[in-house]
């Protein structure tokens, strides 16, 4: 949306933010983000994974008690 403003006001029209989101909302338009996303949960399949140190018991005897 800041560059359809921009090229916008390069070419004279005045125009707001908020109005160029309602008609690219009307027209069904979304930008799109050309970002790469970071991948940081992958494991790796040669290497074992780290040991449990915290040894967390997750196992209730009766509800709502721990």
């Amino acid at each position: 949306m800041p560059r359809i403003r921009a090229e916008l006001v390069a070419q004279g029209e005045r125009v707001s933010p908020k109005r160029i989101a309602r008609l690219m909302r009307a027209a069904g338009l979304q930008g799109v983000s050309l970002r790469q996303r970071a991948h940081t949960s992958v494991r790796h399949e040669d290497r074992r994974p780290a040991p449990g140190l915290v040894e967390r018991d997750f196992n209730a005897n009766v509800p709502n008690q721990l």
